[in-house]
């Protein structure tokens, strides 16, 4: 699996998941554990992420490995404060991704038996050439890590290997965004242009936007209703709400001018729009409302690099379901400001 991982390694969420899953491996060699846990004891909670806690002592392993790893990038042995907080951003970051799998893996059942944990224990003992000694490693080697971690070291093992075959079940999954080669040529060359409204509920009572008996949903409907441009630029400017241009762009340009809290279902549902149905709602995680409404379509000319055949447009499944869950994701540091 980590030679598979290492040979796809220009996917940035392979390299999200590679990270998640020698987690176990670097801590069990490569972390000697300080006496003192900067947030107090080792299982209380760093952060709450989807309502499951990281324990501190996992998150300080985890940071020593960033530190540690950032250090070989300058001439001494201390590292400038903005880069502590980097690293800092970065395994919270990091955690929030692991956790996201974790619970993934969770809720597909996807359990580790005894037989598994064992064989893969013996295989760290085996890459490092170290002899392996039961009676060493029960009571000696797992308690000291455990209690350092904040977390039994086995299920912090079984998590990466539960995580491993999450990527062995979905990683070479597809999602295809179009269906024929001619439907793919007419991607390349077709053009969109969108319009893309924001309704914040509370933007909107703030400003005193809404009158007086009016609230959202009547306000969304009313922009839903609109069967032209003329009617929804007369209703952003009637409750002063700024209605952005998106385009016109191509299928190909789209990541650089649509928002990224689009999935690819997203997109999907807004590329079927047209001037019979214009309209297409999203609502973000932070609880506001976008609305989009079909504007035009045209055509664009290729360049000759462009004119050759390419395989159909498609996207990771893990990378669009990934990407919509770290959006989702609610997230509660309970590090100090410093650290959050």
């Amino acid at each position: 699996m980590l030679d598979i991982l290492r040979r796809n390694a220009s996917s940035w969420i392979i390299k999200v998941v590679l990270g998640a899953i020698i987690l176990s491996f670097v801590l069990f060699f490569g972390y000697q554990a300080s006496n003192q846990n900067a947030y107090g004891s080792a299982s209380a909670p760093a952060a709450t992420i989807n309502g499951h806690d990281v324990p501190s002592g996992l998150y300080q392993a985890q940071l020593e490995q960033n530190l540690n790893q950032m250090k070989s990038s300058f001439q001494y042995d201390t590292v400038p404060d903005f880069v502590k907080n980097l690293a800092e951003t970065n395994t919270l970051r990091q955690l929030v991704q692991r956790t996201i799998m974790v619970n993934a893996t969770d809720k597909l059942n996807i359990a580790i038996n005894d037989e598994e944990l064992a064989a893969h224990i013996m295989r760290i003992y085996s890459n490092q050439g170290a002899a392996f000694d039961p009676l060493q490693y029960r009571y000696e080697e797992l308690p000291y890590r455990s209690a350092q971690l904040g977390i039994n070291f086995e299920q912090l093992i079984k998590e990466d290997l539960a995580i491993s075959h999450f990527y062995d079940y979905f990683g070479n999954v597809k999602y295809p965004l179009s269906v024929s080669a001619d439907e793919e040529q007419a991607m390349k060359t077709k053009t969109w242009t969108f319009l893309e409204l924001d309704l914040d509920k509370a933007e909107l009572q703030k400003n005193k936007t809404l009158k007086e008996g009016e609230n959202l949903d009547a306000l969304k409907q009313a922009f839903l209703d609109a069967k032209d441009e003329k009617t929804w630029n007369k209703l952003a400017k009637q409750y002063k709400l700024t209605s952005k241009v998106l385009g016109p762009f191509s299928f190909a340009d789209r990541r650089a001018t649509l928002p990224a809290s689009l999935s690819a279902d997203d997109q999907i549902k807004l590329f079927s729009l047209s001037a019979a149905t214009p309209h297409f709602e999203k609502e973000t995680a932070e609880g506001k409302l976008s609305l989009f409404f079909f504007k035009d379509s045209g055509e664009r000319k290729l360049k000759p690099e462009e004119e050759a055949a390419t395989d159909l447009a498609s996207t990771s499944f893990i990378g669009s379901w990934f990407g919509k869950a770290a959006l989702e994701a609610k997230v509660e540091s309970h590090l100090n400001p410093q650290s959050k």
